[in-house]
């Protein structure tokens, strides 16, 4: 199924993502299930229907960054006039947290799991219909059994240390 905001466009996926090298993979597998399912990719936060935050919970810094960075994604979301953008928070700090984040941040449509970053584009889609919080699993992911029809060059990737998010285009 794949689901539009109006008449006249494909929803828009964004996405920062935060963290380490294997957080880029999982963005490129999340961005492909985006693809898969009819959906644009922006590299323009703004311009997103809906926003993922790609986290990292691996050291106490990385976590102040993640939360940092979801906190403002929300705050931009009033600030651009886009009440109706989604925001999703995936990765290693949503996995860990779960019950922790859903409960501190109710201004986060859907928390996912390591093991549902296959599915971001099934996910998107429900969230679009609905605005429940979703809930992440907790289940060890299998990284062996995750496939993607998009090749990695299809996603231009550019990433940078610091203070900068890592930021995702669709480069065609």
């Amino acid at each position: 199924m794949k689901i539009r905001t109006d008449s006249a466009r494909k929803p828009k996926v964004g996405m920062i993502s935060l963290g380490c090298a294997k957080n880029l993979v999982d963005a490129e597998i999340m961005l492909g299930s985006v693809l898969q399912r009819g959906m644009e990719i922006t590299s323009q936060p703004e311009d997103a229907d809906i926003l993922v935050i790609n986290t990292c919970a691996f050291i106490d810094s990385a976590k102040e960054e993640s939360i940092d960075a979801i906190l403002e994604a929300h705050q931009q979301r009033g600030l651009n006039r886009r009440p109706d953008q989604k925001l999703i928070v995936s990765g290693c700090m949503s996995q860990r947290f779960a019950t922790e984040l859903r409960r501190e941040m109710p201004e986060v449509d859907a928390f996912i799991g390591l093991d549902q970053v296959g599915q971001l584009g099934e996910i998107a889609e429900k969230i679009l219909r609905e605005r429940p919080t979703l809930k992440a699993q907790h289940s060890t992911p299998k990284t062996d059994s995750w496939t993607l029809d998009v090749e990695r060059s299809a996603l231009g990737v550019s990433s940078t240390n610091g203070d900068v998010d890592l930021s995702f285009a669709d480069r065609r």
